[in-house]
């Protein structure tokens, strides 16, 4: 290797180490654990099921398996359904509070927290899709299945005592979007099926309405979206998304560029106006009247959306799942990006353990389920600027003992972790606490920790292991930058002097 060639192979080295560095103190989610099946993952669903306080993770998968996992995806045991398993779900089979798994595959599994096969259903076509739901209102749950082959599917509904209750074959595209739901508000519900149409029927096997969209659908949901007492049916196709009355009009529909393959609805910010997230070429938002309020585009098709509160500030953030994995702020910017060996086929944020923090759970085309959780230490970071900022705005409001609690509580967070803004700017930390103290009058008690006393849920070991943020990553990467100049300079020495 001649001199030249070296010192470019240094230089390039230089580079990506930095890029590293730079990427890796931006991100505030870690991967704590995964597991790996031996093929792709099919279906996800998070649970309670021993009622201990902690949720499993139940997975299937195209290896015939049914997996049972702890809240870190450990797993607790293995089922083997002799088919590919392509769907799950939980319910109360005997209405004792004991939740049970059901899943489908060459016929529906029901087993119990013990691998205990509880029930089952005669051989039928792939079981693809379950929900779980009370269709008859006898308090009890009852399973809806969405079954078949090529343009041959059947549609049961099935009580807890195994028998069906309702059952309709359709043909044309696979019925991905099923749901049990009171459209009318009559107090019976309708049975909806989305394959190559909407088709919605009475408990009787009446049709009620229909509607037919451009192409295949990818899912279907019911909602009340805008909270006027009556339920919308979502319809996402190829290549759009319909939202419709809940007496088979369209109320607005919105045009991608490729099928709608995900539709979740929430309210973001907690304010009682929900937005519809879609996934489809790229992310999409919408309000409730369907104006558009931003697209992400991403490197793939997205086939998994979802959204929670991952930073602790009371605001959702969205999971998007393609390609890479995506976590957008309600803005649809950027927050953390990871990318899997494959595409990501589910993913859930969902609070696993039950600590009060949500987690990200996710299934791959790899064959691994993905356990995310959030950093404390950085979220507390970026909550001490907010808490800086709200206390400058309540002090110049003449708010003085909540500005004292929010710069207290933003001075802790320096204290105890050693990051945020009162580490970066202490003096302005100190002089805005000085300044509102003197606007307390000395007769005025409170019950406000002293700054010493403020402690966080962060322990000794998370805070020293934890990867860097933004607040410290420089002290690494300039020290980094300069051994590697030194080292390019070395070789280009020993190069010229050979």
């Amino acid at each position: 290797m001649d001199g030249k060639n070296l010192i470019r192979i240094s230089i390039l080295l230089c580079i990506f180490l930095i890029n590293i560095v730079n990427a890796e103190s931006v991100n505030y989610i870690t991967l704590e654990n995964k597991f790996n099946a031996r093929m792709e993952i099919t279906d996800l669903y998070v649970v309670d099921l021993d009622n201990d306080g902690s949720k499993e993770i139940i997975a299937t998968s195209y290896d015939s398996k049914v997996y049972l996992l702890d809240s870190n995806v450990n797993k607790i045991w293995q089922f083997d359904a002799k088919a590919y398993v392509y769907s799950t779900n939980a319910i109360d089979l005997e209405n004792d509070g004991q939740l049970e798994i059901v899943a489908g595959s060459s016929r529906i599994h029901i087993l119990d927290f013990n691998r205990t096969v509880v029930g089952k259903f005669p051989k039928s076509d792939p079981v693809k899709k379950i929900i779980v739901g009370d269709f008859d209102l006898d308090g009890s749950d009852d399973i809806m299945a969405s079954t078949g082959r090529i343009r041959k599917h059947t549609i049961y509904i099935f009580n807890n005592k195994f028998e069906i209750l309702w059952q309709k074959s359709i043909r044309g595209e696979f019925p991905w979007g099923i749901a049990m739901e009171d459209l009318d508000n009559d107090g019976k519900n309708e049975v909806i099926i989305g394959g190559s149409e909407v088709l919605i029927y009475d408990a009787d096997k009446n049709m009620v309405w229909s509607f037919k969209p451009d192409g295949a659908i990818g899912d279907l949901i019911v909602d009340d979206i805008d909270n006027d007492g009556k339920k919308e049916v979502l319809v996402g196709s190829y290549p759009n998304l319909y939202v419709l009355t809940n007496d088979g009009k369209i109320k607005w529909e919105y045009k991608t560029k490729a099928k709608v393959e995900s539709i979740y609805v929430t309210d973001l910010e907690h304010d009682g106006k929900k937005e519809i997230i879609i996934g489809s070429d790229m992310a999409y938002l919408f309000d409730d009247e369907g104006n558009l309020l931003w697209n992400f585009e991403t490197i793939d098709d997205v086939n998994s959306v979802h959204s929670g509160d991952l930073n602790w500030d009371e605001i959702e953030e969205i999971a998007v799942g393609s390609k890479h994995i995506y976590i957008l702020g309600k803005d649809g910017s950027l927050q953390w990006e990871y990318e899997p060996y494959r595409a990501v086929g589910k993913l859930l944020i969902t609070d696993v353990d039950n600590d009060g923090r949500n987690d990200l759970v996710v299934g791959a085309f790899d064959h691994n389920v993905y356990l995310f959780k959030a950093r404390e230490i950085y979220i507390r970071e970026m909550q001490s600027y907010s808490l800086y900022k709200e206390a400058e705005e309540l002090y110049n409001e003449g708010n003085y003992l909540d500005a004292r609690s929010k710069i207290e509580e933003a001075i802790g967070i320096k204290d105890t972790l050693g990051v945020g803004k009162c580490k970066e700017d202490g003096e302005k930390c100190d002089s805005l606490l000085q300044k509102i103290n003197e606007k307390i009058p000395s007769t005025t008690t409170t019950t406000t920790l002293p700054i010493t006393q403020i402690t966080t849920t962060t322990s000794m070991e998370e805070t020293t292991t934890t990867t860097l943020s933004k607040g410290d990553s420089t002290g690494f990467i300039i020290p980094a930058v300069i051994f590697l100049i030194l080292l390019v300079a070395a070789i280009f020495y020993l190069i010229r002097k050979r």
